[in-house]
């Protein structure tokens, strides 16, 4: 029972950065590298490594 006082918050956030990555692939006018539907398969597949390569290469600076 002891695990779950950490199990449970690393699971909430995990979802709400799930939630905040594809959020922010919906809304964005257009990708550079894949498509929105290959970014938001890499943001679900690759927890959180996908997320955060979408940061980094489709986010350009002053877009935040």
């Amino acid at each position: 029972m002891a695990y779950l006082k950490i199990v449970v918050p690393l699971i909430l956030v995990g979802g709400i950065y799930l939630f905040w990555t594809i959020n922010d692939i919906c809304r964005i006018s257009r990708t550079h590298y894949l498509p929105k539907w290959g970014w938001i398969v890499v943001t679900l597949l690759a927890i959180p490594v996908g997320g955060i390569a979408y940061y980094l290469l489709e986010r350009r600076e002053g877009s935040w």
